[in-house]
Order: C-alpha cells, then structure tokens, then sequence
C-alpha cells in the first residue's frame, strides 16, 4: 500500500504508531520530532506501560478496574513480543 504518511512525535506513541501502520503495509511513513526520538515527553514522564496504576484503580469500578488491567497486561504482552522479535536491548 503506497501511501504518504506524516506521524507527528516520535515518543511512545507515535513510534508505536508508525510501527503498527508499517505492519499494516503502509509505506512512505515519515515521523517528525521536534527534539531527538524519544526525548520529548515520553523521555520526561518515562514513557512506560505498566500494570502498577494503584493511583488509577481506586477511582474506578471492579469492572472498570478489570478492563484497565487487562488492556494494561496486554499491552506489556504485545511490547514483549515485539522486543523479543526484533532482537530490541532495552
């Protein structure tokens, strides 16, 4: 799929992004960073995944708190697979 693709940030999410749309088959992506790739705000708020978020769950219901904890598993189940696939020292 030929397609031209402007991915702004170049943090957690916008490299996950780019990652999952090259996946996908899409070509041309480019990603624009202001600073250096990963030195914005995931560098400064440690841009993680966890299922540590005991400030989170407290708010919510059982049911709420489950879904959150599920996503937050999966989630660290797919960043494993892809570090482990891709030979990623981290």
């Amino acid at each position: 799929m030929e397609t031209k693709i402007a991915n702004i940030g170049g943090g957690l999410a916008g490299l996950h992004t780019a990652y999952e749309l090259e996946q996908r088959g899409f070509k041309n992506i480019t990603i624009y960073e202001a600073l250096k790739i990963g030195e914005g705000a995931s560098g400064h708020n440690t841009g993680k995944v966890t299922i540590q978020q005991a400030g989170q769950y407290h708010s919510l219901s059982m049911e709420d708190a489950a879904t959150f904890y599920q996503a937050q598993v999966r989630a660290l189940d797919k960043l494993t697979k892809i570090i482990q696939e891709h030979h990623i020292s981290c």
